[in-house]
Parts: structure tokens; sequence; C-alpha cells
């Protein structure tokens, strides 16, 4: 008899794990851990005082836009055949990916925001060099 081996990551630790990233963030049918959320993570100081969050949790991405919940009524359609909880599940599945997208633009800014204090870093470092000529 083969036993199942548990999937693997990369460097041990799950994407949108947030700060249990070592535990796997939702189960099959769309749960989380009480004890064990997937919420919080990785944040980096980029210049005194200032912090950015590196990425969007678990909660973030998939519960709180709703991409669970409308998978979960989408799948609950598919199998009682009703075609209105199919229609209405598309539409959560339009505001879910609407609100993905938004938190993805603000990965765009956080790192547009970070590209920034490298480059004011680059910059306060010639200018240091160019006096201690």
């Amino acid at each position: 008899m083969r036993t199942r081996r548990r999937p693997s990551t990369s460097w041990g630790i799950f994407l949108f794990g947030g700060d249990y990233a070592n535990v796997r963030p939702f189960a099959a049918d769309g749960s989380t851990s009480l004890s064990q959320p997937p919420t919080g993570g990785t944040s980096v100081e980029f210049d005194a005082g200032q912090t950015a969050l590196m990425h969007h949790d678990g909660m973030q991405m998939f519960v709180n836009s709703g991409a669970v919940a409308a998978i979960q009524r989408l799948s609950n359609g598919l199998l009682t055949d009703s075609d209105t909880e199919i229609g209405a599940a598309l539409t959560d599945l339009t505001l879910a990916f609407e609100r993905t997208r938004d938190l993805l633009r603000e990965t765009g800014a956080r790192s547009r925001q970070l590209e920034m204090a490298c480059f004011n870093i680059e910059s306060l470092e010639v200018n240091l060099r160019s006096l201690r000529l």
C-alpha cells in the first residue's frame, strides 16, 4: 500500500500562509484554521520608521475578496443544476476578481514605493562618495 505524501513547497512554506506560512492555509473545503489563520505576513523596513508588507495573505486574497464563497456557490449551483445559482456565482466571481485585482494594484504601488526608496538610497550613496573625494 502506498502512502500519500503531503505536497511540499520550494522553501517549505505556503505563499498565502501569512504568519503561519508553514501550515497549509486552506483545507479542501475552503475553511481555515481558527488557531493558525492565514493572516499577517512579512513586512520590510525601507526607510526610518517606514514599513511595507511584502504580500497579501490568504484571508485577504481568497476569503475577504469573496473568491472562496463564490467558488463554493458555483460548486453548489453545478451540483444542483441551478441556472440561477450558477449565474449568481458568476457575478460573485467577477466581484471577487475585481477585489483581487485591487489587491494586486496595492502590491504594485508598494513595489514602486520600495523602488523609490532604493533610488533615494543610491542617490545618497553617490552624494556621500562625492563628498569623500
